[in-house]
């Protein structure tokens, strides 16, 4: 766990965290939705997804002194929708969601 100078603290994301990213994500999607983006479609990502990812380690958050959740990122060593021939991840494109 990394912990920066202001008291806020970074970790992996638990299951038990899932819910809240999931509804971080609505919430951005949404956001974009109003202002005519169409980076994410939404609905598009649902509660299973967000599990998944949990468990494979792509979900990190950042957590105020009072273990609320500040910020998020998903770190993806490679997005196959992005670069569908990237046979070598971490090499090109890293992405995070």
């Amino acid at each position: 766990m990394l912990t920066p100078t202001h008291g806020s603290s970074v970790r992996l994301a638990r299951s038990r965290d899932a819910s809240e990213l999931l509804s971080l994500r609505r919430i951005a999607e949404d956001w974009l939705a109003e202002r005519g983006v169409e980076q994410w479609s939404p609905g598009e990502v649902a509660l299973g997804d967000v599990v998944r990812q949990i468990e494979r380690r792509e979900w990190f958050v950042s957590t105020m002194p009072n273990g609320i959740i500040a910020a998020v990122l998903r770190f993806l060593d490679h997005d196959r929708e992005i670069w569908p021939d990237n046979t070598r991840p971490g090499r090109r494109g890293t992405s995070t969601d």
